[in-house]
């Protein structure tokens, strides 16, 4: 019970000290002078004073540590100790019944001394759990083979573990409420977490966000079916960070990853067994819809190759098998998953892989892997950034999306083959500006001539005519040689065509040209310019304004990442839907592949005109007479 009275510092504790005290609480004499005489010599103890030298308008009774309360110091002394209750600590004494004691009494906020526990109990639940130690090196509890420390099965509003040391157990924290639970922080910071042998910590909450795991260690007993971390939905805010994950089956388990932060943390092995199947660092379970967990990051973190072993994945994107709890679900390998994977970035982490590089950066069971985005990370030499277990083969635009590179690592050097971009088809697009990738499908986009190996090019009067339409003879193009031609429509279905050579999927493809009014009276408004292919796949398709005559010529560059190689490939202009006749005058049409656009595509080596000193006084002159129209040069 808590007894307040006035006494001052100084003063020596009276009989009407007593009298006084015990009229406040209806209690006798000796009983009250016994509480407040135990006070006074608990608040001395905890300011390192003389009991006569105890000072307070507010004296505590019955406990040390609600002396501590009374007086509201900060910290763990806002809690209530377990030795207040009887337990030892000495690493010898069953000290589970005073554990529990003082988790009742306190509702839910209890305090371990520096010590050694012995905790035998299904663990422990109820209030807004608090539990506090002294810190890993000093607080240290055994928990018994089928021991969680908490085991929380009804909603709490806040959760605080901090400065715990725990060996043995099923695991620490097991929260079986499978509600949304949207309300404060649950925070476990700076805690050691050693031989567990189900889930470190656990959450089934269909909606609870606002996790703070940070500076803890996770070192399960084995790896046949042990989980670090297992959250579920809704993780919006939830921070990972600066923690070690060095032994486990799955180190960290979560559903879609929405707004999830995962910062500064090691992802390793202390164990080369993975008898009882791959490990796994980052396990994302799809989300059945298509709002799939956008906004995970995965940043600054080490997925190293200590112990690394063929099969096992650094990040996994897998159904959940059938287990009761998120912390003994494990992830199903052999099915393909219909879920949806969305905007997860992955950036500033090392990969390590071991010699055979069997170990894929991103391993996937969905073909529906969206808005994903790995960059700036060093990689050893994976065999691709994103492997399906069912490659796809039907492009979807909306896979087009993701994003890899620039990726550092050992393709830099000749000796060794750069990652691959993907097993699938049209999964994305290659970040490589410095044309460093080892890929022989990749075309360096540097300028050098190496850079036009896969173009696409073709003279403007060399294009098919189909339907109602002609190809007029070549005419003068923009650039001064004869690359042009005007296209005379009839109907909406004429159009020109040329074929092209196979595309390489996934690198980014230019499509150029340059329009002219014919200025015949006849121009039509806007041209269809599009790619596609026997295979009925529209892989570029554009709608393009024809200028006005007193813009003269305009240029027009596009680029598209394609998803295929393409099957009977052809490049078309034809009148644009709505549209059924009209003339359009069309020059230098360029297709290229390339990292980068090619100043001014493919120009008329026009220097080679000028073999006198008047021809070059002529060319120089009209240049000079051309910037001046464009506005470039003034005429002085």
């Amino acid at each position: 019970m808590t007894i307040r009275a006035n006494w001052n510092t100084g003063d020596s504790f009276t009989s009407t000290d007593a009298n006084e005290i015990a009229a406040q609480v209806n209690a006798n004499t000796e009983d009250a002078a016994t509480a407040v005489a135990n006070a006074a010599a608990a608040l001395a103890a905890v300011q390192d004073l003389d009991p006569s030298e105890v000072g307070s308008a507010v004296v505590s009774a019955q406990t040390e540590q609600e002396a501590r309360d009374v007086l509201n110091i900060p910290g763990t002394y806002n809690l209530v100790s377990v030795k207040d209750y009887g337990a030892v600590g000495d690493g010898v004494t069953d000290d589970t019944d005073a554990i529990e004691a003082a988790y009742v009494a306190s509702v839910g906020k209890i305090y371990f001394p520096p010590g050694v526990y012995i905790y035998n109990g299904t663990g422990m639940s109820g209030g807004w759990p608090t539990v506090v130690g002294e810190g890993f090196a000093s607080t240290r509890i055994i928990l018994g083979a089928d021991s969680y420390l908490l085991n929380i099965d009804t909603q709490i509003g806040a959760l605080y573990v901090r400065g715990l040391k725990t060996e043995g157990g099923k695991g620490i924290i097991r929260y079986n409420w499978t509600g949304s639970n949207v309300i404060r922080k649950y925070a476990v910071q700076d805690c050691e977490f050693n031989y567990y042998t189900e889930c470190a910590i656990a959450s089934d909450g269909a909606d609870m966000p606002y996790w703070l795991i940070k500076n803890c260690y996770f070192e399960s007993a084995n790896t046949t079916g042990t989980i670090g971390v297992a959250l579920g939905g809704g993780t919006d805010q939830v921070v990972i960070d600066s923690c070690s994950f060095v032994k486990n089956r799955i180190h960290l388990r979560v559903k879609g990853g929405n707004n999830l932060q995962v910062t500064n943390c090691d992802f390793i092995q202390f164990s080369a067994v993975n008898s009882s199947g791959p490990r796994v660092a980052v396990w994302v379970v799809p989300n059945t819809t298509t709002n799939s967990g956008q906004g995970l990051v995965i940043r600054n973190s080490k997925f190293g190759n200590e112990n690394l072993v063929a099969g096992d994945y650094r990040i996994l994107y897998a159904d959940a098998d059938g287990g009761a709890t998120n912390g003994v679900k494990m992830p199903v390998l052999n099915a393909d998953s219909t879920g949806y994977v969305y905007g997860h970035l992955i950036t500033g982490c090392f990969f390590g892989v071991i010699g055979s590089a069997s170990n894929p950066i991103v391993y996937s069971t969905t073909p529906n892997v969206r808005g994903i985005h790995i960059t700036d990370c060093y990689d050893d030499g994976a065999p691709y950034y994103l492997e399906f277990r069912t490659p796809p083969t039907v492009p979807n635009s909306a896979s087009t999306l993701n994003v890899f590179g620039p990726i550092a690592g050992p393709g830099l050097s000749a000796s060794v083959a750069m990652t691959r971009i993907s097993n699938g088809v049209g999964v994305g697009y290659l970040n490589d500006p410095a044309g460093t990738s080892g890929d022989s499908s990749v075309v360096r986009g540097s300028g050098a001539s190496a850079a036009y190996s896969n173009r696409f090019a073709y003279a403007a009067p060399d294009f098919n005519p189909s339907g109602s339409c002609t190809v007029g003879a070549a005419e003068a193009d923009a650039f001064g040689g004869t690359n042009a031609s005007t296209y005379t429509f009839s109907s909406g279905t004429a159009y020109v065509y040329a074929g092209l050579s196979a595309m390489t999927p996934d690198v980014p493809l230019f499509v150029e040209f340059d329009l002219k009014n014919p200025d015949d009276g006849n121009a039509i408004s806007h041209i269809g310019v599009v790619i596609w292919d026997h295979a009925a796949n529209y892989h570029f398709a554009r709608r393009v304004e024809v200028p006005s005559v007193a813009q003269g010529w305009v240029s027009y560059r596009y680029h598209f990442t394609p998803r295929t190689a393409g099957s009977t490939l052809r490049a078309y202009f034809g009148p644009a839907p709505g549209l059924t006749s009209g003339t359009v005058t069309v020059g230098r049409p360029r297709f290229y592949h390339g990292n980068a656009a090619q100043l001014g595509g493919f120009r008329p080596a026009i220097a080679a005109e000028a073999t006198d000193a008047a021809t070059t006084q002529t060319l120089a002159n009209d240049l000079r007479a051309k910037l001046i129209d464009l506005g470039i040069i003034e005429a002085t």
